[in-house]
């Protein structure tokens, strides 16, 4: 649940237009960002993902509308720190390739991109101990980063909510 609360607060920065791109200007307010609910079946499929220590993004085995984010930590970059602190760093890590790479998907942009979907309304996170480090996983659903579809609408937050969600300013809930 805190993994959800930490998307979800960069969501809530997102849609009320306090995001900053590479070269300091800020992204548009979303009109149409849903806050996300934690899902225990995502996540219990994101901690058997984490348990294979591999980092391979295939989306062999998940329905086709869940996406997944992976990193792998090294150990030495985590001693003395919680898990839930891991998660939040990676957090911090994935939404700061905001600010370098905001022109086209490229490398690493697709893990930002999942985060900001607007239409995202699941969320569920794993972590697994592995040689050498962990290995985070978060799915998404209904995942993003369809081609040839904005990420979200700009406009002022709320004001083009999804049918079945209300305003939780700055976010669209789900009734």
């Amino acid at each position: 649940m805190k993994a959800q609360k930490s998307v979800h607060d960069f969501r809530s920065q997102l849609a009320k237009g306090d995001v900053a791109k590479f070269n300091g200007n800020k992204l548009p307010r979303a009109a149409n960002m849903i806050k996300l609910r934690y899902d225990c079946e995502l996540e219990k499929a994101a901690f058997a993902h984490a348990a294979t220590c591999s980092n391979s993004n295939s989306d062999q085995g998940l329905s086709s509308d869940i996406k997944r984010n992976i990193q792998m930590v090294l150990q030495s970059t985590v001693s003395g720190i919680t898990l839930l602190d891991t998660v939040r760093e990676l957090r911090k890590t994935w939404w700061k390739q905001i600010r370098v790479q905001t022109q086209a998907i490229g490398f690493g942009l697709d893990t930002i991109l999942q985060m900001a979907w607007a239409t995202t309304s699941r969320l569920g996170c794993g972590v697994a101990s592995c040689s050498g480090g962990f290995f985070v996983v978060c799915h998404y659903q209904p995942g993003g980063n369809v081609v040839n579809t904005q990420v979200y609408a700009p406009g002022d937050p709320c004001s083009n909510c999804p049918t079945g969600t209300y305003c939780v300013s700055p976010l669209c809930s789900a009734v």
